[in-house]
């Protein structure tokens, strides 16, 4: 393959990791280094409450709306991080409106920031995949502040995803986040600045 000087690659970048690592750090850090990011959960936050809606509400009934016929993250996802076979039915919903919505905003500079990236065909389109990995303590009390969640479902959230290990074999470059934000900041750093 010939290249030509002034030439930029591509650089898609898939971001893995389970809930709780630092992905969304990591996108903050890209953003700053001139990265597009595509940040998978605000698109499914747009597409539950919009492509998806009438589909959600009919498989799970109306019990995840609320008065006014917003659909209810916290219910939905209590109902479905319990139980193996309505998150598969939820994910089946969501993931062809998603994927669509991620493919029209890649650009050749961009980091893309799915919760099952690597169960879609956006996966194989970019050029790297970094894995973002926590020990799981230090999971749960982040997931339990941030999202002002209880353990048990703080837990059944990161035991519905895969393990370390797994999104260690989906990536290219790992990267651990057990300490501190500016600790990883200065990792997520190193890695963009070497893609």
């Amino acid at each position: 393959m010939l290249v030509k000087l002034g030439m930029m690659r591509n650089r898609i970048i898939g971001i893995i990791g389970g809930s709780g690592t630092g992905k969304s750090l990591f996108c903050t850090v890209a953003e700053d280094m001139g990265y597009t990011v595509i940040d998978g959960d605000r698109i499914s936050h747009e597409v539950l409450q919009t492509l998806a809606k009438d589909e959600l509400v009919k498989a799970f009934g109306e019990v995840i709306s609320d008065n006014n016929g917003t659909i209810s993250r916290k219910v939905l996802g209590g109902i479905v991080f319990a139980d193996a076979e309505k998150l598969k039915t939820l994910n089946s919903i969501m993931h062809k409106y998603i994927e669509t919505e991620i493919e029209n905003r890649i650009t050749d500079k961009c980091v893309i920031d799915a919760a099952v990236l690597h169960q879609t065909p956006v996966f194989n389109k970019c050029t790297k995949i970094v894995a973002v990995v926590a020990d799981k303590e230090i999971r749960l009390k982040r997931i339990m502040t941030r999202d002002n969640l209880d353990k048990k479902t703080a837990l059944d959230r990161i035991n519905s995803q895969l393990s370390n290990e797994q999104y260690k074999n989906l990536a290219h470059i790992v990267i651990e986040n057990n300490g501190t934000e500016e600790e990883f900041k200065n990792k997520a750093r190193e890695c963009l600045e070497t893609l």
